[in-house]
């Protein structure tokens, strides 16, 4: 599973990022998908599953 977590400079905590289809680009309205995904990485990466299962729905 590739690593979409990623610590913001100036944030506290990790961060779910990803990349938006370029099919909805224009209708999203941004070209990239952040969200916090908690404060350690533990919470993170448990978070993350359910990040990437409501995107592909």
């Amino acid at each position: 599973m590739p690593n979409y977590l990623i610590r913001r400079q100036g944030f506290y905590g990790w961060y779910f990022q990803r990349h938006v289809p370029a099919l909805i680009l224009e209708e999203i309205g941004c070209a990239m998908w952040r969200r916090k995904a908690g404060k350690n990485l533990t919470e993170a990466k448990r978070n993350a599953a359910a990040f990437i299962k409501r995107q592909s729905d």
